[in-house]
């Protein structure tokens, strides 16, 4: 699968490195400066200032749902200008590998040795998720004798439902040689969406204009969908809400959000944890 397939998510990757300038999540500030400096300015057609809460919410469990999960071996798809693996490879202990589209992980290896230098367990990999190869590549970084997780945020929303089962397939077999789960943070399903289109009307729409890959049709219906897909891939599901960690959102402070609106911002967002039967 070509590259050129998924270029039109691109723009997403660094609207979603400014929205963590509006969070306390570490390095998010470092990341958007040398980001702008080698990518240029935002696609302010799609940014709306309150998702940095939907955003934070779903960084914020995932490193949860990764801290009790106690791996220290950590692949990340369509990893971004996400700042995961530079607070994760802080431990010498870890290892952290993180895969993009190669325009991203280019600028990102050049964002890194700018913001950390050299960091020896923190290894950025280009290319596509769908691509088995790239599981191959980042093996070459893992300690086989200790489990791995794979770990992604926004992915599955830009997928259609034979390329999640591509994605699907690929994971199994990683996780089948290691051990591990599968942490996503793209729990996006329908009652999420439309509550999205009515809260946040002109986002979405502005987003599908320029992503068309923002399709409900690649959405799944429930968490009963979610989980009967990938059932047929050997994996039991389990869910989390956005809003186990109300609590940490430094972004809803920042823009000033009341705690109504806040739930009603992630009102049917969850992350989930995959597990092979």
């Amino acid at each position: 699968m070509s590259d050129n397939n998924f270029d039109e998510i691109i723009p997403t990757a660094i609207q979603g490195a400014y929205y963590k300038t509006l969070t306390d999540i570490p390095y998010s500030t470092e990341i958007l400066k040398e980001a702008r400096d080698l990518c240029g300015e935002l696609p302010q057609d799609i940014i709306v200032d309150e998702k940095a809460v939907i955003r934070e919410a779903r960084h914020k469990i995932i490193d949860k749902l990764l801290k009790q999960s106690g791996i220290t071996q950590v692949f990340e798809l369509a990893a971004g200008y996400s700042s995961r693996g530079l607070k994760f490879t802080e431990n010498e202990n870890c290892c952290y590998v993180e895969l993009d589209l190669s325009t991203v992980s280019k600028a990102k290896e050049m964002i890194i040795e700018r913001v950390v230098g050299e960091r020896k367990n923190l290894h950025v990999i280009n290319g596509n998720a769908l691509d088995e190869q790239v599981y191959i590549l980042a093996q070459a970084y893992f300690d086989k004798s200790l489990p791995a997780t794979i770990v992604n945020e926004g992915l599955l929303r830009y997928l259609s439902f034979d390329e999640k089962s591509e994605l699907a397939e690929n994971i199994r077999r990683f996780i089948t040689q290691y051990g591990g789960v599968w942490i996503t943070g793209d729990g996006g399903f329908m009652d999420f969406r439309k509550n999205q289109n009515q809260i946040l009307p002109e986002h979405d729409k502005s987003l599908s204009k320029r992503v068309p890959r923002n399709s409900f049709d690649n959405v799944f219906e429930n968490k009963e969908d979610f989980a009967n897909f990938f059932a047929r891939f050997g994996f039991s599901t389990e869910f989390y809400r956005y809003s186990d960690v109300l609590g940490e959102l430094s972004s809803a402070k920042v823009l000033g959000l009341s705690n109504g609106r806040v739930h009603d911002l992630l009102f049917g967002a969850y992350a989930a944890v995959l597990k092979l039967r």
